[in-house]
């Protein structure tokens, strides 16, 4: 963790500026808009039949660093989903586990608030508040782990040894 840490302290040299982050994604939106098209698109043809679900989980944890992989390492939309790929291979359960782990507790307390209340109002009230509440901490945590699966990576080990 000390390794992600200092390395997303030197890659940025300067103050965050939000600003500047919503010019790079603007930059790579096409890219972002793609990435995103093709995970729904194929999880949504998977999933309308029941033997098509297995696969759309599968396909939706393998892809599911391809936006990181687009703003973070530059790449394109199939660039980005093939790394992704490439960093889920081995550590398929692992990235299961935590999607769950970070995404469950949300819908749970949202369900047992509809039934304790009663309220469809009241659930999706909490389930906004709640989103706006984690999604900041969401957004950390995984862009985290996508630079520490990336720094072990071996074609990332390879770019750092040439570059010294």
């Amino acid at each position: 963790m000390l390794a992600v840490a200092s390395f997303a302290d030197a890659t940025l040299s300067t103050a965050a500026d939000v600003l500047q982050a919503y010019r790079i994604a603007l930059g790579k939106l096409r890219d972002l808009v793609e990435v995103f098209a093709r995970q729904i698109g194929a999880a949504f043809l998977l999933t309308i039949t029941v033997v098509g679900i297995p696969w759309a989980i599968r396909l939706f944890v393998r892809w599911s660093f391809g936006i990181y992989a687009v703003v973070l390492n530059d790449l394109s939309a199939k660039d980005a989903i093939s790394f992704s790929c490439d960093l889920v291979t081995g550590r398929w359960w692992q990235v299961t586990g935590l999607l769950l782990a970070t995404f469950a507790p949300g819908g749970i307390i949202s369900l047992l608030i509809l039934l304790l209340t009663q309220s469809t109002l009241v659930s999706l009230l909490f389930s906004v508040m709640y989103a706006l509440v984690a999604t900041p901490f969401y957004a950390t945590f995984w862009t985290l782990q996508f630079l520490e699966l990336r720094a072990s990576h071996p074609d990332h080990q390879a770019e750092t040894m040439c570059a010294t």
